[in-house]
C-alpha cells in the first residue's frame, strides 16, 4: 500500500515582483486554490503562477530547492508564536537571498496561510534584484492516517519533516531549513555539499551536543544530531527502504513514549541503526549557542573559517538570554534591502557585538576569546565576495 491516500493541497507562486496571494486592491492577481491528484507513478503536478518572465542568465545554474515546516501553534497561542516565526522566517529569507547568485525555491509544508501569506507581501517588496530571485510554494500539512499525534511531538508540525519524500515526491533533493536561522554565506555553497555525498548516504546533519546522554532514545554517535539543518537526498532516501513513512512510523511506535524532540529524535534512533547512511555536515553550517556557551568555541572548524549558519534554536534569537546572537538577528531584522548598503550592515551587526560587551549584557558566548570574529568571519567574505562580483 503507497503511504500517501491522496496528493497534498499545494499552492504555488513565483515571487518576482509585486505579488500577493490575498485580494489587497483591484490590480493584484487572484490565485484559486488547486488541488491535484498523484499520478499512477506517483509524480505530483503543481500549478505555477509566474507573473514575470525571469531572466534566465540571472539564474546562473540550476535552482537552490528549501523546504521549511510552517504551523500554526497550537501549544503556546498566548505567547504570540505565530510572530515570533514569521520575524525569524523574514530574517533567514533576507540572508539567503543578499549573497546568492542562485534562484531559490522554498517549498513551505505548513497549515498557516495567514504567515505564509505575509511572507509572499513581505518578499515582493524587496528590489527586483533580489525578489526575482524568490519562488515560494505552500504544501497542506499531511500525515499517514491514524499517526496525527505525531503533529504535536517536539514543535508543531516539526515530525513534518519526516515525511517529505512522499509528499513533495516530484523533488530529488532539498534541503531543510529551520526559520530561525541566519545564512552567514551563499545557499548554493550549502547545496554544493551534495557532490561531496558517498553513494550510499541519503542525509546531511550536523552533531547536536551531549544531551542524547539524557534523552532515553538511541542517538548518532556520541553527542547525537540537530536536525535545524538537514541536506535530503530524497531520491536516496525513497530507494533506501521498501517504505520510507513505514520505516519511520515503525521507528515512532517503538519509541514514542520515550520521545522529547519529535523529528530530531527520529533522524537520531534512524542513524543509530544506519550510520553509513548519514553524511556528517560540518558544525559551521548550524552553529547554535550550544557551541559557545562553556567559554570556549567546541566548532573548531566555525572558529577557522566562520559560522556559514546561525541557528537561533530554543529562542535564543529572541528571549534576550544569549545578546550575541540576538544582535546579529536583531540587526538582520532592520536591515533594509532598498536602502542600507551591504557594507552598512556590517557595520551595524559590529557595533551591536560591541555593545554586548560594552553594556555588559547578558551572554555566555561573549566569554569566548575571540567569539565576534568567530560569528562574523564568514559573514564578512561573503560580503566581499558580493561587492567584487
Amino acid at each position: 500500500m503507497k503511504p500517501l491516500s491522496r496528493s497534498p493541497l499545494q499552492y504555488i507562486v513565483s515571487v518576482t515582483g509585486v505579488v500577493c496571494l490575498i485580494l489587497l486592491s483591484s490590480h493584484l492577481n487572484f490565485f484559486e486554490n488547486q488541488q491535484t491528484l498523484p499520478a499512477e507513478d506517483g509524480a505530483q503536478n503543481a500549478q505555477i503562477f509566474p507573473l514575470k518572465k525571469v531572466n534566465t542568465e540571472s539564474a546562473r545554474t540550476e535552482v537552490v530547492d528549501l523546504i521549511c515546516i510552517l504551523c500554526s501553534s497550537t501549544k503556546n497561542a498566548e505567547l504570540n508564536e505565530d510572530e515570533r516565526q514569521f520575524r525569524q522566517a523574514v530574517v533567514m529569507l533576507k540572508s539567503a537571498v543578499l549573497y546568492t547568485q542562485r534562484q531559490l525555491h522554498f517549498h513551505f509544508i505548513g497549515d498557516n496561510n495567514e504567515t505564509f501569506n505575509r511572507l509572499v507581501q513581505t518578499t515582493s517588496s524587496w528590489p527586483e534584484t533580489y525578489s526575482i530571485k524568490l519562488k515560494f510554494s505552500l504544501t497542506k500539512v499531511w500525515y499517514p492516517e491514524g499517526s496525527e499525534d505525531l503533529r504535536v511531538r517536539g514543535t508543531d508540525c516539526a515530525t513534518e519533516l519526516m515525511f517529505v519524500p512522499d509528499i513533495l515526491l516530484n523533488l530529488k533533493k532539498g534541503i531543510f531549513i529551520d526559520t530561525d536561522t541566519i545564512f552567514m554565506r551563499p545557499v548554493e555553497q550549502l547545496w554544493d555539499e551534495f557532490n561531496n555525498f558517498h553513494q550510499h548516504e541519503i542525509a546531511g546533519i550536523t552533531i547536536c551536543r551531549p544531551i542524547y546522554f539524557f534523552v532515553n532514545v538511541p542517538s548518532y554517535g556520541v553527542k547525537g544530531l540537530n536536525s535545524g539543518v538537514v541536506l535530503l537526498d530524497l531520491d536516496r532516501i525513497r530507494k533506501t527502504e521498501k517504505s520510507w513513512t513505514n520505516t519511520i512510523l515503525a521507528i515512532y511506535n517503538k519509541y514514542k513514549k520515550k520521545m522529547r524532540l519529535g523529528d530530531q529524535d527520529l533522524w537520531n534512533i534512524y542513524f543509530n541503526k544506519n550510520p553509513e547512511k548519514l553524511y556528517d555536515l560540518n558544525c559551521t553550517w548550524n552553529y547554535r549557542e550550544a557551541f559557545c556557551n562553556e567559554g570556549i568555541n567546541t566548532c573548531s572548524s566555525a572558529g577557522e573559517s566562520g559560522v556559514s549558519i546561525l541557528h537561533g534554536n530554543a529562542q535564543q534569537f529572541v528571549k534576550g538570554a544569549e545578546m550575541k546572537l540576538q544582535s546579529i538577528f536583531e540587526t538582520f531584522e532592520i536591515f533594509e534591502l532598498n536602502s542600507w548598503t551591504p557594507e552598512q550592515l556590517v557595520q551595524q551587526v559590529e557595533q551591536a557585538l560591541a555593545k554586548v560587551d560594552e553594556n555588559n549584557e547578558a551572554s555566555k558566548c561573549k566569554d569566548v576569546p575571540g567569539i565576534d570574529d568567530v560569528l562574523l568571519k564568514q559573514f564578512k567574505k561573503s560580503i566581499l565576495e558580493l561587492e567584487a562580483l
